[in-house]
């Protein structure tokens, strides 16, 4: 999560991280307190089921690096997540970037992505809220 401040999205994505298997939560140290009463609160216990971890965006770039893992952000301007162009089943070893709604996804982080990704959706909608579709895409990761 980057720059992710809202409680109760944090939480949100914590309680999905869990349920579709995430194996931890990484927060970028300019995010919400993992620990805020309201991030506990809307994860509904999910924080006590893994770790969460509140890092750098180099240090979660080096641990990406050293340990093989691909870098796939959520990006509007993205791949979609159903193109037969990148079949994301393939990857297991995955650090899902997920950016703040008023912000996105730092340009920095985006430009170390392996793999850029979108959900298509109605135009009558500008985006999606980041604890929807960030929900949405651990569901997609989710064997």
């Amino acid at each position: 999560m980057d720059s992710i401040s809202d409680p109760g999205n944090a939480g949100t994505l914590l309680r999905s991280a869990l349920a579709f298997g995430f194996d931890a939560a990484i927060l970028t140290n300019n995010s919400v307190d993992p620990f805020n009463p309201k991030v506990v609160r809307s994860s509904v216990g999910a924080i006590f089921g893994f770790p969460i971890i509140t890092a750098t965006v180099e240090e979660i770039l080096r641990f990406k690096k050293y340990d093989r893992f691909k870098l796939i952000v959520a990006d509007t301007r993205g791949i979609d997540i159903n193109s037969k162009k990148i079949n994301i089943k393939n990857y297991s070893r995955i650090v899902l970037a997920l950016g703040s709604e008023a912000e996105g996804i730092s340009e920095y982080i985006l430009s170390k992505a392996d793999i850029k990704i979108k959900i298509n959706h109605e135009e009558k909608v500008d985006s999606l809220n980041v604890a929807v579709a960030g929900s949405i895409i651990m569901k997609e990761f989710y064997k």
